[in-house]
């Protein structure tokens, strides 16, 4: 899971999603394009702060897919 914190929730959102997405880039050893696609269909959000000055946003993908895929460390 990534978590992005911002004033805005689509800075929070974008956060999170980059975050993800470069996690699975880097411990999985995937493409751009692979990350992506594992994440298209598999992605879920969950918004647990928005009533503080900061909005927090938690992006992540279940272990059953994760374990699909190859870890590259």
């Amino acid at each position: 899971m990534a978590i992005g914190v911002a004033k805005k929730l689509d800075d929070a959102l974008k956060i999170a999603t980059t975050d993800l997405l470069q996690w699975l880039q880097h411990d999985y050893d995937l493409t751009l394009q692979e990350a992506t696609q594992v994440m298209s269909t598999t992605i879920e959000y969950n918004i647990p702060e928005v009533a503080d000055p900061k909005v927090e946003v938690i992006a992540k993908i279940k272990k059953e897919v994760l374990r699909h895929l190859t870890k590259s460390h």
